[in-house]
């Protein structure tokens, strides 16, 4: 008995030290200021639809709001995320902050496996099925599709 209070004791003891840890990384973390942003473009496929322009552009609104100098409290990583993730050539994207407090962003491509070809749509096409526009960037080498009479 008197050993299962002391264990109970001690497991309070360690969740609120960790709570605690937590809390101070946290605060200590949003007191940082931005200095750079890392992308990182995964390009597994060879495909070069997006790049580190493109991406920044989507971060910053245009140029319109630097990352850089804002201090961490100001910036929302899962705002950011989605504003990435909003572009067509973009799977899935990662914004992160590193121990640094400097930004991180990892951007996986989508893959189009074939480009459909008709008089009144020209278009790739994922293996998801999703619909991709052409690309001013790139073109992607992938099975032509065309329907002939």
């Amino acid at each position: 008995m008197n050993s299962r209070i002391k264990s109970l004791i001690f497991a309070g003891c360690s969740l609120i030290t960790i709570g605690a840890l937590a809390g101070f990384a946290s605060s200590r973390q949003n007191e940082k200021t931005c200095e750079k942003v890392s992308i990182n473009i995964d390009n597994e496929y060879n495909n070069y639809f997006i790049g580190d322009k493109e991406v920044r552009d989507l971060l910053t609104r245009e140029g319109e709001r630097k990352l850089e100098g804002l201090s961490n409290q100001f910036i929302d990583l899962k705002n950011l995320e989605k504003r990435i993730e909003s572009h067509k050539f973009v799977k899935d994207a990662e914004v992160y902050r590193g121990l640094d407090g400097n930004i991180q962003v990892s951007v996986k491509q989508n893959r189009p496996i074939a480009r459909i070809i008709r008089s009144d749509q020209d278009v790739y096409i994922d293996a998801e099925g999703n619909i991709l526009p052409l690309s001013d960037r790139y073109t992607a080498r992938v099975i032509p599709i065309t329907k002939s009479l």
